[in-house]
């Protein structure tokens, strides 16, 4: 089951209080439609009711499909400083829901799944792709720390406040997204 909670939100721009549902957790075999909202990067998404201001919440949730062997935890990008507290974190997850600490019955779904770790939209979005292309996550998380050692610092060739999108899931063209914090756990984001 797909879990989500209500939300008070406060306008960066303009003040309006608003709620809206923040996601906590994603059964894309019972929800592919929120699977496919992550690939078209639009998952998360609010506008503003009064001033049509938009934005994004950061990713903090997890994501099971047994259907595609998937279980991500997903963290906010700002949360990568201590990713070795998020790996344990989610590592304890996993064993409590799927793993040596869950029930039998759980413990033979948690069989079927690669569990992983993602910091950000992007890397979220990515992990789904990569699945979806047939590629191995693994591969080209080694090929892209191999290419960050080889080549100059990104700081040179994108701004470290732009996401680029390498593609979409349609394969429609690429877009880059420009971010800032909206508060503490959100993301101002405009295409």
């Amino acid at each position: 089951m797909s879990l989500f909670s209500t939300r008070s939100i406060t306008c960066e721009k303009c003040g309006n209080v608003y709620t809206m549902d923040e996601v906590g957790s994603i059964n894309a075999d019972r929800r592919p439609d929120l699977r496919q909202a992550i690939l078209d990067d639009n998952f998360q998404d609010a506008v503003c009711p009064e001033c049509g201001h938009s934005f994004r919440l950061e990713p903090l949730f997890t994501y099971l499909d047994v259907g595609r062997g998937q279980w991500l935890a997903c963290y906010p990008a700002r949360q990568m400083e201590t990713y070795h507290n998020e790996e344990v974190a989610a590592q304890e997850m996993f064993d409590k829901s799927y793993g040596v600490d869950a029930p039998k019955a759980a413990q033979a779904i948690g069989g079927m799944l690669t569990p992983r770790i993602t910091f950000g939209w992007p890397a979220a979005r990515e992990k789904l792709l990569l699945h979806e292309l047939g590629l191995d996550d693994v591969i080209v998380e080694m090929t892209k720390l191999d290419l960050m050692r080889r080549l100059r610092p990104v700081s040179s060739f994108v701004s470290s406040a732009t996401t680029m999108t390498a593609c979409t899931s349609n394969g429609s063209a690429p877009k880059a997204r420009r971010c800032c914090p909206a508060y503490p756990s959100a993301r101002s984001c405009t295409t």
